[in-house]
């Protein structure tokens, strides 16, 4: 819910070209917030619903804000193809197309914002997690390779079967952490350019069209 709240706000607060001058859709949709002059019985309804649920704490600015809001979800359709999973957005203005089409390129844009965001938030959380992980891998392999020097340190002939087998298994721990310690920094230099990656697996097939 906040998340949509947020898409929707992105795109009332943008400025558009309208009668030649550049106007956020808050100001030009909020204006009529409060204003109860309609023929339309239902939209009369609907008007003073909306007025009384406002909350009177608001202040006048943020009430022209969620006003646009819901001008705009009332604007807004879009279908969805099962087949091809392709998504249809509509945008209704009434006597203003041009601004139907400027607001489909906004929601475009804010779509690949927001795809852009989630991505880059995923990849902070892994790369985080891999450098954790990459930290404790190499204080284990610094552990295991100072026991391997404290062991020939104080093993200089390796007779015995049983130092032999010893040295081996430690031998074993230091490779298995050398590796680990090789795939994780690679990870991470991976992780880093997730982190930092703006372009979006999202793609506009069709120019809107009025």
């Amino acid at each position: 819910m906040r998340d949509s709240d947020k898409f929707l706000e992105d795109v009332v607060k943008n400025n558009y070209d309208i009668n030649g001058e550049l106007v956020s859709l808050v100001d030009f949709w909020g204006e009529g917030y409060d204003s109860f002059f309609t023929i339309n019985p239902f939209a009369l309804i609907n008007a003073i619903d909306r007025n009384l649920m406002f909350n009177r704490n608001l202040s006048s600015s943020a009430k022209k804000l969620q006003f646009a809001k819901e001008k705009l979800t009332e604007s807004l359709s879009y279908s969805e193809d099962r087949k091809s999973s392709l998504t249809t957005i509509e945008v209704k203005v009434s006597n203003y197309d041009y601004l139907s089409e400027s607001i489909i390129n906004q929601i475009y844009q804010s779509i690949i914002n927001y795809s852009n965001e989630v991505n880059n938030v995923k990849a902070s959380e892994k790369r985080q997690f891999i450098a954790g992980r990459l930290l404790e891998v190499k204080n284990d392999l610094e552990k295991t390779e100072n026991e391997m020097l404290d062991f020939m340190e104080n093993n200089k002939s390796l007779a015995s079967p049983s130092l032999i087998l010893k040295k081996d298994r430690i031998q074993r721990d230091i490779t298995l952490y050398s590796q680990l310690h090789l795939s994780l920094s690679d990870q991470l230099e991976l992780a880093k350019i997730d982190e930092k990656d703006n372009t979006s697996s999202i793609f506009l097939l069709d120019q809107p069209q009025v």
